[in-house]
């Protein structure tokens, strides 16, 4: 019987992209700003940040320290305080390159991507040839996923710095978003060769082989990003996926361990690490990293179900089951809780319960074949022949290559005393399964209800010789030859 359905969750990851707000130039026209600026300039941004809240309080017209105010509080990724004093210096008519820039960088801060594109283009309506503000400009199609317009802004400020590793590592991202992989790896080679210490960069080249099916060269890129960041968590995640792909899962479990490290608070390396766990026999480990995952995603029924199994399988039944269980109640249509539910059952013995998570699952998917030979198996055990006979005909049917389908279903027509029927069912799984000694076994004793001896015997002695310690066929034939000696010639 098959252990619990495990699947490995495929890792999501984001890339940084450096954004920027503008300083600007401007007469320091009130008391307060020139302070301001002085602590900016001794990297002293709070007492900076208090002089600007004092000159724009004391001077409600003053569109400057507005101005100063927002930049300073973006520097610190306040986006959300730095958003009111610019919106206030624009209603008070300030206008200019720089300042639209930084409203588009507080909208963006706040996830506003539509307010932040307006800006962003208003201030290359002023200053076109503007790298930077291209930039963000792209970042903010990126988030919108409008991958075309991203790709757009990316390619224009390169045309302006060629040179600019980032650019190329964000011109990638909007070709890989785009689905045109090959040029995305391009652009992410590029960004590489340009700054061979651009983590990100080799990170996305990386994940972006790895989608291409380019297993080596993946794991040759995210080698290199972890040499220069080994606390990189999108790296060391990749490179576990990667590793599990080259059927590596040792490696592939320390690489989740790192990122889950890195980022606790992260569902993917938690479950990956648990499904890992689970493949090597780790059962106690495998229930803690589920029960990680779950602290993270509480009802996450794969989870779940996946946390019940390693529990049963570490010898904690009770508690595996009632995991398990929880799992059905929350997911009623969700196969998978059904499956390892009734397999467990099954495990202990419980036919009752068994059968009924079972019928559950052909409920739920009527062509899960686990459901349906281990149906036929119970009914039989129970005797329940006709309803036995139903499951193994299915079984036949969605498996017709399967000697032990035929093999159930013969002994369920030989229960039904079907004998011609069995005999045919036999001859079939002895076909497809000529290594099956109970068939052979069991085809001898129909055909001894038909009296015909002397190939009884011989299917009898074929039984042996397939497996020479078949209990009931060295009976049979014992029996066979007390009862009816061969006679002599």
């Amino acid at each position: 019987m098959n252990d619990a359905k495990t699947i490995l969750r495929n890792a999501i990851t984001t890339s940084l992209i450096v954004v920027s707000a503008c300083l600007f130039t401007a007469t320091c026209s009130f008391a307060g700003v020139g302070e301001g600026v002085a602590f900016y300039k001794q990297g002293k941004v709070n007492e900076a940040i208090a002089e600007m809240r004092k000159a724009s309080e004391a001077n409600p017209q003053d569109t400057v320290s507005r101005r100063w105010l927002g930049f300073y509080l973006l520097q610190q990724g306040k986006a959300q305080e730095a958003l009111v004093p610019l919106q206030e210096a624009r209603a008070l008519n300030a206008d200019g390159p720089d300042l639209r820039h930084n409203l588009g960088m507080a909208y963006m801060g706040k996830n506003d991507y539509d307010k932040a594109v307006v800006e962003f283009n208003a201030a290359l309506g002023m200053r076109k040839d503007w790298p930077e503000c291209l930039d963000n400009l792209g970042f903010a199609y990126l988030q919108l996923k409008d991958y075309d317009k991203a790709r757009d802004a990316y390619t224009k400020a390169i045309a302006i710095a060629p040179d600019n590793s980032g650019l190329h590592n964000n011109l990638g991202l909007a070709l890989k978003g785009a689905g045109k992989m090959d040029e995305a790896i391009v652009q992410f080679k590029k960004a590489v060769e340009l700054s061979p210490k651009n983590a990100e960069a080799a990170t996305n080249l990386g994940l972006t082989l790895k989608t291409k099916g380019d297993l080596a060269g993946a794991q040759d890129a995210l080698d290199k990003a972890l040499a220069i960041n080994k606390d990189n968590y999108a790296a060391q995640l990749g490179m576990a996926d990667v590793l599990v792909s080259l059927k590596n899962e040792i490696a592939a479990t320390e690489r989740y361990e790192a990122a889950a490290k890195l980022k606790p608070s992260e569902f993917t390396p938690q479950f990956n690490l648990g499904v890992l766990y689970l493949k090597q026999s780790k059962f106690t480990e495998s229930a803690a990293s589920f029960g990680n995952a779950l602290q993270i995603k509480p009802d996450e029924l794969e989870a779940m179900t996946y946390q019940g199994w390693a529990l049963f399988k570490a010898g904690k039944v009770d508690e595996g089951i009632a995991k398990m269980t929880e799992a059905t109640e929350k997911g009623p249509r969700f196969a998978t809780a059904f499956v390892n539910l009734a397999t467990a059952y099954t495990l202990q013995g419980n036919n009752d319960k068994a059968i009924a998570a079972w019928q559950s699952v052909q409920e739920i998917a009527p062509a899960n074949n686990s459901a349906i030979a281990n149906l036929a198996n119970l009914y039989f055990a129970a005797k329940s022949y006709d309803k036995a006979l139903e499951q193994y005909q299915a079984a036949v049917k969605a498996t017709p290559n399967s000697a032990d389908a035929y093999f159930g279903m013969a002994a369920c027509l030989s229960q039904v005393k079907k004998t011609d029927d069995a005999i045919v069912a036999y001859n079939k799984a002895i076909a497809l399964n000529p290594k099956m000694a109970s068939a052979y076994n069991n085809l001898a004793v129909e055909l001894e209800k038909q009296n015909k001896i002397d190939r009884a015997r011989q299917l009898y002695e074929k039984a042996l010789e397939v497996d020479p310690k078949h209990a009931e066929a060295t009976r049979n034939l014992k029996r066979l030859k007390e009862t009816n000696p061969v006679k002599p010639k």
